[in-house]
């Protein structure tokens, strides 16, 4: 059944149709590159809270050596070096874990660059 639409009205249809896909496309990139950013910055937070806590650890552990050194009895040394080792423990999940999600795979915007390439799919097929 034909309608009576010329090819140059289906055309500029179509054109439309594409310029507004793209709109919304990159709209939806810009999203996802915002919450990339966010989770750069919560990885750059883990990082410094994973310093901080591997810098006490090293204060604990030095005075764990000198109390060691410096004490008669044991019990000091080995409740510091328990304590420091903790905190360097947790200090270093945080810093590999943040580390982790600062890799570029991760920051990728994946879901939008799939989304742009079955658009792109789509239009090619819509122009054949």
């Amino acid at each position: 059944m034909v309608t009576g639409r010329s090819t140059a009205s289906l055309l500029g249809d179509l054109v439309a149709q594409v310029a507004d896909l793209f709109r919304t496309e990159l709209r939806l990139f810009k999203i996802e590159i915002d919450e990339k950013v966010s989770q750069a910055r919560r990885a750059v937070i883990f990082i410094a809270a994973g310093g901080v806590l591997l810098f006490a650890a090293l204060i604990v552990l030095l005075d764990a050596a000198v109390e060691g050194l410096a004490a008669a009895g044991l019990a000091r040394y080995w409740a510091a070096l328990i304590v420091g080792f903790i905190v360097v423990a947790i200090g270093a999940g945080l810093v590999f874990k943040a580390l982790s999600d600062l890799k570029p795979d991760k920051l990728k915007p994946q879901r939008s660059l799939n989304q742009f390439s079955k658009d792109v799919a789509v239009v090619k097929g819509q122009v054949r």
